[in-house]
């Protein structure tokens, strides 16, 4: 199983922000037997969202945890791009 978290945050980046969901995420898994096959945190980018959704959707037994970038300001673009890419 490749389990991979993604964390969608300029402001993590650039430091306005702390990220808790890697930690609980890779605290949960272990608590269960599984672990993390990777984690990014990025930039709330679509050219880059999209390219990671791809290679994970390419990723055999792939699973996706995906955190941020799901909010009510114009550079959100999760949404629409998971729809697009996970149809």
């Amino acid at each position: 199983m490749n389990i991979f978290q993604v964390i969608i945050g300029t402001e993590i980046l650039n430091a306005r922000r702390e990220d808790k969901h890697f930690k609980f995420l890779r605290d949960e898994l272990i608590k269960r037997g599984y672990e993390l096959k990777a984690s990014f945190i990025i930039k709330d980018d679509p050219l880059l969202i999209k390219n990671i959704f791809n290679f994970i959707k390419k990723t055999s037994n792939s699973y996706l945890f995906c955190y941020g970038g799901i909010g009510a300001t114009p550079d959100d673009y999760t949404r629409n791009l998971a729809a697009e890419v996970f149809k």
